[in-house]
């Protein structure tokens, strides 16, 4: 792995999440070149609150999809109508890795949680690690990091939304954010901080923010996406 810088930046002023570090990096396993984006952030929350927000399925699907089947050591789940896949690894309160299955194409997601001591001098935080790990694609040059970066910046609102507030969030509710002045300066945001993880990670920088803005085209559904 190389020792690419991340990217760590605020979210927007008002922005629905605080510092994220963004980091991009190529591995190679079993011969075969991979893809790897990973985001990391630290919760005001101790690990036995972050811990089932994440891996248990009556959260889950409070703040990110529903979600089916059997969330322990080689189950099988279903999120809804999205990927599938089999748990890999797990190991309460620190490492949850799943296969994640998406038409034909398998990629890989890890999230892992230490604690952290709370700056607040309260109880402690938890510093949350999400690895996804891509089959090298074509879709890569054209895209970014961001293809699915934006997607788990996107997850970690709902989550942190779910954290304060412990109400659900319907698909009618993100769906009408995303529309919203503050959803697309959100996603922006989210597309530009790729642009840059990826230029960090040794990629030209104009060809790196060029795949980033197309990919937030997309997001947004505007035309040429």
């Amino acid at each position: 792995m190389s020792d690419a810088p991340a990217s760590e930046q605020p979210t927007p002023s008002g922005g629905p999440l605080g510092t994220v570090a963004r980091t991009v990096d190529v591995r190679e396993d079993d011969g075969a070149l991979r893809d790897e984006v990973v985001l990391a952030i630290t919760l005001p929350y101790d690990l036995d609150t972050v811990w089932p927000a994440v891996t248990q399925a009556e959260h889950i699907s409070r703040w990110f999809v529903p979600v089916t089947g059997d969330l322990a050591d080689d189950g099988r789940y279903q999120l809804e109508g999205n990927a599938s896949g089999t748990v890999l690894d797990c190991r309460p309160p620190h490492r949850f890795r799943i296969t994640w299955e998406f038409g034909d194409e398998t990629s890989w997601v890890t999230v892992g949680l230490e604690r952290e001591e709370s700056a607040s001098g309260g109880d402690d935080d938890s510093r949350l690690t999400l690895s996804h790990l891509l089959p090298r694609a074509p879709q890569w040059d054209a895209y970014g990091p961001g293809a699915v970066g934006i997607g788990w910046d996107l997850a970690l609102v709902g989550l942190v939304r779910y954290l304060t507030t412990r109400s659900a969030t319907t698909a009618q509710d993100a769906t009408g954010w995303l529309a919203s002045p503050d959803g697309v300066a959100f996603v922006r945001h989210s597309g530009r901080e790729w642009g840059h993880a990826h230029a960090a990670s040794g990629v030209d920088e104009d060809a790196a923010l060029a795949a980033a803005a197309r990919t937030v085209s997309a997001y947004l559904g505007e035309p040429g996406a």
